[in-house]
């Protein structure tokens, strides 16, 4: 089989490219940052709220109560959002795009590293490494150590966003060319099952966006939600598989 026909030809090439891409832009830096900050203050709205004078019951001294309920679920979907809407776009936009691909590497594999690498940063700086601070902040404001295993557990669940969201950015970006547009219906998915969760309770459990909310409950300790899991699998199934045809066939 010729080289070019490969299907993941150069993926690992443009793997480590995308890496160094990731740190020369600062992307890791700043999720990093203000996903600790906003994990931070999450953590300590109770010790915060003591000190206003409320009066917290001893569940809400617990420290991994304060970390499940740090609203680590709606940051890593904002995160995940903004630090990828751009990564086809930027480079459409300036020709890098067009450049890269006349190198020996796969359209399949390009938009196959983006997705691993974007995935793996926003997981490591978007959830290991803030959460790994609100458990050292919570232990020092509450006085005890965090469940490793449920906080553990809340990153794994959790890290099905990135995976998502990075996913349908890149499946958009294969067919729109602005940035505006992109986060405008990426935004629109997100946030969908919070707009109808008042009148539509279990299409918003089914929602595959509703993995974020699951990825806490389950680490309180309730049984993960299967059609909510089903439901993000066919997804990203589907966004991927599309973003990929359209990709394919697009003139660069």
């Amino acid at each position: 089989m010729n080289a070019k026909t490969r299907p993941l030809q150069g993926f690992w090439p443009f793997f480590f490219k995308e890496l160094s891409e990731w740190w020369k832009g600062r992307g890791a830096l700043v999720t990093v940052v203000v996903l600790s900050a906003l994990g931070t203050l999450g953590t300590l709205a109770t010790r915060i709220d003591q000190l206003a004078g409320g009066v917290p019951t001893t569940a809400e001294l617990d420290p991994t109560y304060n970390i499940l309920g740090a609203q680590f679920q709606q940051w890593i979907v904002f995160a995940s959002l903004f630090a990828s809407i751009g990564l086809v776009i930027n480079e459409r936009s300036t020709g890098t795009l067009a450049w890269t691909l006349s190198k020996p590497v796969s359209r399949i594999a390009l938009l196959a590293a983006k997705w691993a690498v974007g995935v793996l940063m926003l997981t490591v700086f978007g959830l290991v490494i803030p959460l790994g601070v609100s458990m050292g902040i919570a232990t020092l404001a509450y006085g005890s150590l965090p469940d490793v295993g449920a906080i553990g557990t809340m990153a794994l669940w959790m890290a099905s966003i990135p995976a998502l969201i990075v996913a349908i950015n890149l499946a958009l970006a294969t067919r729109l060319q602005s940035q505006a547009g992109v986060a405008a219906i990426t935004f629109a998915i997100a946030l969908a099952p919070y707009l109808f969760q008042a009148f539509l309770p279990v299409l918003a459990e089914l929602w595959p966006t509703a993995m974020a909310q699951m990825a806490t409950a389950v680490a309180a300790g309730d049984a993960p939600n299967m059609p909510t899991v089903i439901s993000w699998a066919a997804t990203l199934v589907i966004v991927g598989t599309g973003g990929l045809l359209i990709f394919s066939r697009e003139d660069m």
